[in-house]
């Protein structure tokens, strides 16, 4: 990856951009980012308190115990929420931390303190070694590497400084990132600075690695991608039953 692009682009300049920036600032900017990272919390908090008020049917809906009684929409609302609710819990509950993960940053200080530059468009940085060598340097010497795209620090003067490639590790458990493994190199000699393998990573580097493919759904093939996009339902269904039970609650309050 040698390039992307960056700012406000557009839906039509760049369609997963937008929705990258719909989807974890709401297109508000800091606000939205602010906003997302408290919605995390929230749901993380909603998952939980669901999952103690509906401990007893936990083991009965496991078992296909529960049968929905359709003929009443209220008593079927709260049967289908009860339903999806537990068959959806984990996932949720999954989807809800790394994406309070991804948006920690909203509940540290340093967030709120000022503003972040705008990205600036400069000049391709010099480099005066080969890629192609590097690549066979890191094929030869870390044959569990394999690159999947690179990125180049540069000097003030506008001259490459350093070469970092990413990629994936043969040995990586499927559940970690296929490009949280890298490779540094020396822009001006070619000389190989240092190697992280994820295989070999502590356990924390292994944990923050795997965020990413669990919330993504990247940790497996078309199987579980359509699993993810049957669960993702759930939460819209959840949040319609809901709201069918507090309005039902709400009107049995006011006749008493």
């Amino acid at each position: 990856m040698l390039g992307r692009i960056e700012g406000n682009a557009g839906f039509r300049e760049n369609p997963m951009g937008w929705l990258y920036r719909l989807h974890t600032t709401m297109l508000a900017g800091k606000p939205g980012y602010c906003a997302i990272g408290l919605l995390s919390v929230l749901l993380i908090v909603s998952i939980s308190s669901g999952l103690l008020v509906y401990r007893r049917f936990i083991v009965r809906v496991l078992l296909f115990q529960v049968r929905l009684r359709l003929r009443d929409w209220r008593k079927g609302a709260s049967d289908f929420h009860r339903v999806v609710g537990v068959w959806a819990w984990l996932f949720n509950l999954i989807i809800a931390a790394t994406g309070f993960w991804f948006m920690r940053g909203v509940f540290t200080p340093g967030f709120y303190r000022g503003s972040q530059p705008a990205p600036e468009v400069s000049a391709a940085p010099r480099i005066r070694v080969s890629l192609d060598d590097l690549l066979a340097t890191a094929r030869k010497r870390v044959p569990d590497f394999v690159p999947a795209g690179l990125w180049i620090a540069k000097r003030p003067e506008g001259e490459a400084r350093q070469i970092v490639f990413f990629g994936n590790d043969r040995r990586r458990f499927f559940l970690l990132s296929p490009h949280a493994s890298r490779l540094w190199f020396d822009a001006r000699t070619g000389a190989l600075e240092g190697v992280e393998l994820v295989s070999r990573a502590p356990l924390s580097r292994k944990l923050e690695s795997a965020v990413g493919p669990l919330h993504f759904g990247r940790w497996g093939g078309l199987q579980v991608k359509i699993a993810y996009a049957a669960f993702a339902l759930a939460p819209p269904l959840l949040a319609v039953t809901g709201s069918v039970l507090w309005l039902r609650r709400r009107r049995f309050i006011g006749r008493q």
